[in-house]
């Protein structure tokens, strides 16, 4: 892409127009400075921001796919000499476009100017989270020497951790270690000990075989120190790479992956073709053999793909819909910026994206707009908007946090039968294989059950009402109604969810033991320091006459049941209690107005899930609205 760039660059320089213009119009086509976006983008564009930020969580923002680039040599940054000399004039107007790109208007002064716009454009961002930033390290040869004339851009570790501890705030290194150097493993050995996670490798223009049998030491180092791998897989564009394209093979690195190296395939292979080495004889797309690495279920947990570029104009729309649809690999999906690509203006086409229905002609306004004044803003947010023209549906935000962070802790099914969805949802501090037996006891009557796992204790309620929104989205087609059940405190964020995104296939809903009325016990540990620890913010809004708890739930307009528990196994907390309880929550204050149904059954509040009776009870309120009374 970027060579054809430079032909049409070469083309219109020869017209009579000022040539830094053409090259800010194909590179950095700004309008003013990011401090300057907001009260210069119109109401919809600021609505389609705050949207893209809804449902996550504060700070949890995250973009693995920041290149650093410098042009001094003093500061360990630098580009190859040719990049930057008219002799050679198709890599200098390239260099020219990610010069502009990037807003660098004195070369002498690149490596300051190029920070100071990232740093602009990152705390501009209301929430912006942290950007892992990226060294680079020399082409080597395979005897360990420097290949300088293959080495188009070097960026040192020592410089990305200098940046790191300058701006702490926003930044993350992401190391790069070339395994053919002499001083490799002391190399990475030292940054790990620094606490280095992440190392960089860009296999094609590196000139690293991936399934070499010389690097299994490095690869051993870095299962040593939980390191992981954030390699380019597919054909390379940006940076010179044509004699050494089929190293960036994703069935290459099977090796690493079953040593048990976690990898993170950058742009999941989305752009050119690779042999298959399965069939030695037939060539298959880079992302076919990307994808077919993830199906396998043996590297569940330890691949996954980074989503830069992938909205590129020469990567739409086959790797871009594929994974927009499967979002049972949502949870396995990082995101990547690769800035300073965003910001170069011929890159991504919104027009396009329109074309394949993935965004609105509204939206493209809104967005181009956002460009103007942030691209990485614009980057985000693009991913944010974009749609399946199909099923509707979005990446999860479980994409854009961390690679560690409990929102990926899911892999939800996508379901379209004739049967009716049941949503069932655990209380706080519990997983969802507490809610197994429920489970179980709706599937056998026929019911699509789909028990998710939601952080509860990470999160205040309004946050979780976000987080389960988005999987409600990706999970749930509207043919057919809806039905949910919440234990304990997952009832009272399915009122918060109904009350705020009620869906239109609305069925019945079930809450089991949860304290509408808050929790005596609650109140009276809200304080402990052992309780705000294991419980964490939602446990705080779970205590009696919390009004912005009971605004946020809102009030009942659908059919709901609520069962209530009066057998206790807590004497201590049922002695904290007024009234007949469950050992946790009182029969009082599981009832509310609106309700259309209550009952209370011999049940503990921990074994209401495990409970018989509760199933007969919860089963026969959704297929007829009342409880059984016997």
């Amino acid at each position: 892409m970027m060579k054809k760039l430079a032909f049409i660059i070469v083309f219109l320089c020869l017209s009579p127009v000022r040539s830094y213009a053409i090259i800010d119009a194909v590179g950095g086509n700004f309008k003013g400075s990011p401090d300057n976006l907001e009260q210069n983008i119109s109401d919809g564009a600021k609505a389609l921001i705050k949207d893209a930020f809804s449902d996550i969580p504060q700070n949890e923002l995250r973009d693995y796919h920041t290149h650093i680039i410098g042009l001094d040599k003093d500061k360990g940054a630098y580009v190859n000499p040719e990049m930057l000399t008219w002799s050679n004039p198709i890599k200098r107007l390239k260099t020219s476009v990610y010069l502009s790109g990037a807003d660098i208007d004195n070369i002498k002064n690149g490596s300051n100017e190029y920070i100071e716009r990232l740093v602009s454009l990152i705390r501009s961002i209301d929430n912006h989270g942290k950007f892992h930033i990226l060294a680079f390290d020399h082409h080597y040869n395979k005897d360990g020497s420097i290949n300088y004339k293959k080495s188009e851009f070097y960026t040192s570790n020592e410089y990305i951790f200098e940046l790191t501890e300058k701006y702490p705030d926003i930044f993350i290194p992401i190391i790069s270690v070339h395994p053919y150097r002499k001083d490799a493993l002391q190399e990475l050995e030292k940054w790990a000990e620094k606490g280095a996670k992440l190392v960089k490798w860009l296999p094609n223009a590196h000139g690293i075989n991936p399934s070499d049998e010389d690097i299994t030491e490095y690869y051993q180092l870095m299962k040593k120190y939980d390191m992981t791998l954030l390699t380019h897989v597919g054909e390379e564009q940006a940076v010179e790479a044509d004699e050494e394209q089929s190293l960036g093979n994703p069935l290459l690195f099977r090796k690493p992956l079953d040593m048990g190296v976690r990898v993170v395939m950058a742009h999941c292979a989305s752009l050119g073709k690779d042999k298959d080495l399965d069939n030695p004889r037939q060539i298959r797309t880079s992302f076919d053999l990307f994808m077919r690495m993830m199906d396998n279920p043996k590297y569940e947990g330890l691949l996954f793909g980074e989503i830069s570029a992938i909205t590129q104009v020469n990567r739409i729309p086959t790797p871009l819909l594929t994974l927009l649809k499967r979002t049972d690999l949502h949870h396995r999906l990082l995101n990547g910026s690769d800035y300073p690509l965003p910001s170069i203006n011929a890159v991504i086409h919104t027009r396009s994206l329109v074309k394949h229905k993935m965004i609105t002609q509204k939206e493209r306004k809104y967005l181009n707009l956002i460009y103007k004044y942030n691209p990485l803003l614009f980057d985000y947010v693009l991913k944010r908007t974009l749609k399946h023209p199909e099923t509707g549906l979005g990446f999860s935000p479980s994409v854009f946090v961390g690679i560690d962070n409990k929102m990926r802790d899911k892999k939800l099914p996508v379901f379209s039968t004739k049967n009716d969805y049941v949503v069932v949802l655990h209380g706080i501090a519990r997983s969802k294989s507490h809610m197994e037996p429920v489970e179980e006891h709706l599937a056998k009557e026929g019911y699509d059950v789909i028990n998710i796992d939601y952080p509860s204790t990470d999160y205040d309620l309004k946050q979780l009402v976000e987080i389960l929104n988005y999987d409600m989205r990706s999970t749930l087609v509207e043919d057919k109604p809806v039905h949910f059940v919440g234990y304990s405190m997952g009832g009272i964020l399915l009122r918060a969810y109904l009350d705020k995104y009620r869906p239109n296939n609305l069925g019945r809903v079930v809450q089991l033991a949860s304290p509408n009325n808050g929790s005596e016990v609650a109140d009276f540990v809200k304080n402990r320091y052992l309780y705000k620890k294991i419980y964490g913010p939602a446990g705080q809004e779970l205590t009696t006459n919390n009004h912005q708890t009971l605004k946020l739930l809102g009030k009942v307009s659908y059919e709901l049941g609520v069962v209530a528990g009066n057998s206790t196994i807590d004497p201590i907390s049922s002695y904290i209690i007024d009234g007949d309880d469950d050992g946790k929550v009182s029969i009082e204050s599981t009832k509310l107005d609106g309700m259309k149904d209550h009952i209370v059954v011999p049940a503990s509040h921990m074994f209401f899930p495990s409970n018989e009776e509760v199933h007969e009870q919860v089963s026969h309120f959704l297929k007829h609205g009342k409880f059984i009374r016997k």
